[in-house]
């Protein structure tokens, strides 16, 4: 399949797949080589043009190389993605077509043309399919034109994927890892991109290698030819080598890729058990909440209820209090009335003591003082069982007050017993859930502080990553101006060659 195809949206992009390099030995390109018609794309002042596709408002987007935004402001279908791949479908070729000097499409910036050459033996003994003889020239302005065309095409393809992949992560990845999820897909995008950079200028490395051999072939005619195809074939092993050390740096670049991602899914791990914590905190505090609200409930209703026994206690005592006042004052009064009595009596008895002396006097007098004297007694004698009755209701009256105050003083003391049940009963809750806060915070510190070590890992990591990218980046640049030197080098051996043979040819006329 053709790796510049954009996946569709209901696909979830495979980087595993998409990253791996193929064999970037010498002699080792069989698959397929994608060359688009510049007839399929619209390249106006610079910009890029994709066949067919709408935007939100039904018109076309124009997008701007370089600026993957807009691809978010675009509709792209599932439609629209398969006929730009077909597109892409219809313009492949194969190597062997190429190497047989075949014509691959007008978008082909190694036209070749010629008659279909003979094979040849290279140096490992294999046969090969070598181009007839032709003077290579350098890229003219058309096939430049074509070849921009070309990477516009791969670079729209790309930005697809990009769009694709920012939808994916925009419904997978948490917020606060958005950024580094998106710049580390960007990364490996942008090594894919690369990748086929690299295929191509191997493309053009095993074009430079078929003239190679043809300089090897007339390689008896001059001395010095041989010493620089010499010097040739070992910028070419150093090239090698250096393509060799790129991939080995790409399989390091995986391994941090896999370290980060290791790191990006321990740090979501303890993100939600984070969040976890923070729930359970907050779940303790509201529980300490309703304790207290409880509590307070509780206290106040049992302090309102004994409050009010207390009240009512205390009017009974009042009650109590004012009828024992009025039966002392009842009391007094009827001692004093017992008092007027005895006085009365013992005036009486004096007279009684008096008059006995005067009995004699006469008969009926005394019969009369008897009878006084009797209910003077009996008058004495009602008001002592008045003040009896008097007494032993006043006793009882006090004895009544003395239980009612202390069954005020038992409620006070069971008031008080309540109300330190109350306290101390909400001091152990509150004591527990504050300590079981304080457990809580401590596990929070310590799950922010490994979060905080799984933030620096990441972001040493991403400094690694963009320091291999940079790298990469000069490797790529070196490779790519050692490839323009030896292209001219093997122009300017062509020309020699030329030139050499117009003077045997002039020297065979002239014989």
């Amino acid at each position: 399949p053709n790796s510049h195809d954009p996946t569709s949206p209901g696909e979830e992009p495979s980087f595993s797949s998409s990253l791996s390099h193929p064999d970037f030995s010498l002699g080792s390109f069989a698959s397929g080589i994608s060359t688009p018609h510049r007839s399929n794309l619209n390249v106006t002042a610079g910009y890029l043009r994709p066949p067919r596709l709408s935007g939100r408002a039904g018109s076309s987007s124009t997008l701007v190389p370089g600026s993957a935004s807009q691809l978010g402001k675009a509709s792209v279908t599932g439609k629209d993605v398969e006929e730009y791949a077909g597109l892409l479908h219809d313009d492949e070729v194969t190597a062997e077509e190429a190497a047989m000097g075949d014509s691959i499409g007008p978008g082909s910036v190694l036209d070749t043309p010629g008659p279909k050459p003979k094979g040849v033996r290279t140096r490992s003994g294999t046969v090969t399919a070598a181009a007839a003889p032709s003077k290579v020239s350098k890229l003219t302005l058309r096939d430049q034109e074509k070849h921009i065309d070309n990477l516009k095409k791969e670079n729209f393809s790309i930005k697809l994927r990009v769009h694709f992949l920012e939808d994916q992560l925009a419904r997978m990845a948490p917020d606060q890892m958005d950024a580094a999820l998106k710049q580390n897909i960007n990364l490996k995008i942008e090594v894919q991109q690369r990748g086929m950079e690299i295929k191509k200028l191997k493309k053009l490395v095993l074009s430079l290698e078929h003239e190679l051999e043809r300089v090897q072939r007339g390689a008896a005619a001059s001395a010095g030819a041989s010493e620089r195809e010499k010097e040739l074939e070992q910028r070419l092993e150093e090239k090698e080598r250096e393509l060799r050390d790129l991939r080995r740096r790409k399989a390091e670049r995986e391994d941090g890729d896999d370290a980060l991602r290791e790191a990006e899914a321990r740090n979501a791990e303890l993100e939600d058990e984070l969040d976890n914590v923070k729930g359970l905190l907050e779940d303790n505090m509201d529980e300490i909440d309703r304790l207290k609200n409880i509590v307070q409930q509780r206290g106040s209703d049992k302090a309102e209820e004994l409050e009010n026994e207390n009240y009512e206690l205390r009017e009974k005592l009042r009650a109590q209090d004012d009828l024992v006042s009025q039966l002392q004052d009842d009391r007094d009064d009827l001692q004093d009335a017992l008092t007027e009595l005895q006085l009365r009596l013992e005036e009486l008895e004096s007279r009684r003591h008096a008059e006995s002396i005067e009995r004699s006097h006469s008969r009926a007098a005394l019969l009369d003082e008897q009878e006084a004297h009797e209910e003077l007694e009996d008058e004495v004698n009602q008001l002592r069982d008045r003040v009896a009755a008097l007494m032993i209701e006043l006793q009882g009256k006090e004895d009544e007050v003395e239980q009612g105050r202390r069954e005020l003083d038992e409620l006070m003391e069971e008031h008080k017993r309540v109300v330190d049940v109350v306290e101390n009963e909400w001091r152990g809750e509150v004591e527990e859930a504050r300590g079981q806060a304080d457990e809580l915070k401590d596990v929070l510190a310590e799950r922010d502080g490994e979060c905080e070590k799984l933030r620096m890992h990441v972001a040493d990591l991403e400094h690694e990553t963009d320091e291999l990218h940079l790298k990469f980046e000069g490797a790529l640049e070196q490779l790519e101006g050692e490839l323009e030197e030896r292209t001219r080098e093997v122009e300017e051996r062509e020309c020699e060659r030329a030139v050499e043979g117009e003077r045997k040819e002039a020297e065979r006329a002239a014989g």
